[in-house]
């Protein structure tokens, strides 16, 4: 399971503010956040990359799309499903939404796929893909969204009810008031009833974290990563990879 947030078209001159939570085995190892070359026709991204299947859970191309993925139920699976990350990792290799979203559709409505929801977003366009027992695409008003491992904007669960009102809460349109405020909310633990943002655990739990917010000059765009639990680990700065891309 991971935990996805985006603050879409709220903040003035940051179309995208998106939070990432990874939550995954400790024992399943991945890199930090590079630069990904692609063949020929295919998009370069920034992103970190799983070293056990080779895709990604979370990345950003080079025309500013970002694509993030979470598992989720599903009652009927294939016997040798393809691995969910290699998909996120396909469709940032696409230029623009459409064209990864029609890719993604293809895809998923094969049947080769465990259960999982896929945001995409853009500074003019989010949209979701929920791909459990049914398939759903939803193009993302302006405003606040979660995902976790069940529905787009759940109201039963729990984490994304704390997370929306902590996000809604916040007393700023500046970006930079944002993100020491994401960086608190993620790294949460359990406060009485109310349910832990950061997951801890032997075999599994929040393994890494992750800001990125779109700017509309793409130089200012911020890429920021915790390469570990966010309660106990410090985000590093990867923004100027940017430019890089």
């Amino acid at each position: 399971m991971c935990l996805l947030g985006v603050a879409f078209k709220t903040i003035p001159q940051h179309p995208v503010f998106l939070i990432a939570n990874r939550e995954e085995s400790p024992l399943r190892q991945s890199t930090g956040p590079a630069i990904i070359k692609e063949p020929p026709g295919k998009s370069n991204w920034l992103g970190g990359t799983d070293l056990q299947a080779g895709g990604t859970w979370l990345g950003v191309n080079q025309q500013q799309m970002i694509v993030a993925v979470t598992n989720r139920q599903k009652q009927q699976l294939p016997q040798s499903p393809r691995s969910r990350g290699l998909l996120c990792r396909d469709l940032l290799g696409f230029s623009d939404i459409a064209t990864a979203i029609a890719h993604a559709r293809q895809q998923l409505l094969t049947g080769n796929y465990a259960g999982c929801n896929f945001l995409l977003a853009a500074p003019d366009t989010a949209v979701s893909i929920e791909a459990g027992d049914e398939f759903l695409i939803t193009h993302l008003p302006p405003g606040i969204h979660l995902m976790a491992n069940s529905d787009l904007n759940d109201p039963l669960d729990p984490r994304i009810g704390r997370v929306r009102l902590l996000l809604e809460g916040i007393d700023s349109e500046l970006a930079e008031d944002w993100i020491p405020a994401a960086k608190k909310i993620c790294g949460l633990s359990g406060e009485g009833s109310e349910p832990a943002i950061c997951r801890t655990g032997s075999d599994w739990g929040t393994v890494s974290s992750s800001i990125i917010v779109l700017a509309d000059a793409a130089a200012q765009s911020t890429y920021l990563h915790a390469a570990g639990p966010p309660s106990s680990t410090p985000y590093n700065d990867f923004s100027n990879m940017f430019q890089q891309l």
